[in-house]
């Protein structure tokens, strides 16, 4: 009995300084993935992403950083497959989802990425513009007034206030 509790023991410290050192490789990634990225060499950027990913593959910031550069450089699918396994997706997450899928030409995914940003950070200007753009397209007028008055008042854009006078 007590050689097999010795033995849990050291299983679980293994697996703790296992953990560290994976967290610790991650960072290490993630911090060339930074530097590459503010050099402007996006491909190396990519790689040391993606590295870091493997060691860490829940990181919401690794995951974030990488899917952010995929859409910057217009790879909207991979922007995806980066942003769907964040655990606890916040409105950035989800905004930067729809974005994703309104390049994919996904239309009903990007609205409803839009929504569910939309219910945690209601005075996002983009948001309430594209659910705007959606319920236009799909004849909503008075919904899409709202979006855009928002979007108006947040941004202090005041060609947004004259495209909804234009609906009415």
């Amino acid at each position: 009995m007590i050689i097999c509790l010795g033995l849990a023991a050291m299983v679980v410290g293994c697996a703790a300084k296992k953990q560290a050192v994976d967290s610790l490789t991650a960072q290490l990634h993630f911090t060339n993935a930074v530097i590459m990225e503010q050099e402007g060499d996006f491909a190396k950027a990519v790689e040391q992403y993606e590295l870091a990913l493997s060691f860490d593959p829940l990181s919401y910031d690794i995951r974030l950083a990488l899917g952010t550069l995929y859409l910057n450089l217009s790879r909207p699918a991979s922007a995806i497959d980066a942003f769907l396994p964040i655990p606890d997706k916040t409105a950035e997450i989800y905004q930067l989802l729809g974005e994703a899928f309104r390049a994919q030409g996904q239309d009903v995914d990007a609205e409803e990425a839009y929504r569910r940003a939309w219910s945690t950070d209601s005075t996002n200007i983009n948001t309430n513009y594209q659910l705007g753009v959606y319920a236009v397209r799909d004849n909503r007028i008075d919904e899409a007034a709202k979006y855009f008055r928002v979007a108006a008042q947040v941004s202090g854009n005041w060609e947004l206030f004259a495209q909804i006078a234009e609906m009415y």
